[in-house]
């Protein structure tokens, strides 16, 4: 499954939230919602879409 760009995701293998930025192959580069931290590259199969009550608490 692909994601569009903004698209708000978790990844499985960490349970982070984070904003879908670009893909590259088989792979995404997510925004994270908490300003703090790095963006990260995860392997699409391990994305999920956030739940509503996932994305306001990464808000």
């Amino acid at each position: 499954m692909t994601y569009r760009t903004g698209a708000t995701v978790v990844d499985t293998r960490t349970g982070e939230v984070g904003e879908v930025v670009a893909e590259h192959g088989d792979h995404t580069l997510l925004r994270p919602c908490s300003a703090a931290a790095p963006a990260w590259w995860c392997p699409t199969a391990a994305l999920r879409l956030a739940r509503p009550h996932e994305r306001a608490a990464s808000a």
